[in-house]
């Protein structure tokens, strides 16, 4: 499976990259204080854009990278917890799946 950072920002906060098995990963959110905020826990997939470039038979080229969960996939692909215990069972139980 593809890489993903281990540390980025996004919404405002800090998320570090605390476990990852195959696709499932967590991550533990805090500002640049270093308070935590909370914990994700997201279901990596693979997404295909257009390039924006044609091969030679004039068709749209696609990239595919590895993607975490959208503001608006949450519930679906991805699930915040105020606790690391709460954030560390969903982990787990998207293991066994």
């Amino acid at each position: 499976m593809k890489s993903i950072s281990k540390q980025f920002q996004k919404n405002g906060l800090n998320l570090k990259l605390l476990e990852r098995v195959g696709s499932v990963v967590l991550f533990k959110l805090f500002n640049d204080e270093g308070c935590v905020y909370g914990y994700e826990v997201h279901k990596l997939r693979l997404k295909s854009y257009p390039y924006g470039k044609f091969n030679e038979s004039g068709v749209m080229i696609r990239v595919t990278k590895l993607c975490l969960a959208s503001n608006e996939e949450f519930g679906r692909f991805a699930w915040s917890y105020d606790n690391f215990i709460s954030a560390s069972s969903k982990f787990n139980e998207l293991l066994e799946v």
